[in-house]
C-alpha cells in the first residue's frame, strides 16, 4: 500500500492510498470492483520500533465500499475553493486509489 496524499480539512483527515486490486499476501484479500466490499480500518499510535501498535478509533459496524462504481468527490471541501481534479478515485492497471 502506498501513500498518494493527506490533508486536514475543516477538522476531517483526508487521506489517499493506492495498493493493487489483487491481494499481495495471505492475510489481505482482492479489492472487488463489481459489488459493494467490506472494509476495515483503525488509526493508533507507533510503537517503539515504529509499528502499528493497539488501534485506539476504529470501525465498530459494518462499512462497504463500491470500488467500482464512477469517480466522485464525496470529501468536505476546505473553507476557501482550491482546485483539485476530479479523479480523485481511480481503477487502472489492476491498481485503486481512493479518497475519503
Amino acid at each position: 500500500m502506498r501513500l498518494l496524499n493527506a490533508a486536514m480539512v475543516n477538522g476531517y483527515s483526508i487521506v489517499t492510498y493506492q495498493r493493487p486490486l489483487k491481494a499481495s499476501d495471505e492475510l489481505d484479500l482482492p479489492i472487488l470492483t463489481n459489488g459493494s466490499q467490506a472494509i476495515i480500518w483503525a488509526i493508533g499510535p507507533l510503537n517503539d520500533r515504529q509499528e502499528v501498535s493497539f488501534h485506539s478509533h476504529y470501525l465498530k459496524t459494518d462499512r462497504f465500499i463500491e470500488f467500482g462504481r464512477p469517480p466522485a468527490w464525496n470529501c468536505p471541501m476546505p473553507d476557501q475553493e482550491l482546485p483539485y481534479d476530479d479523479a480523485n478515485e481511480t481503477i487502472s492497471n489492476n491498481q485503486v486509489s481512493i479518497e475519503a
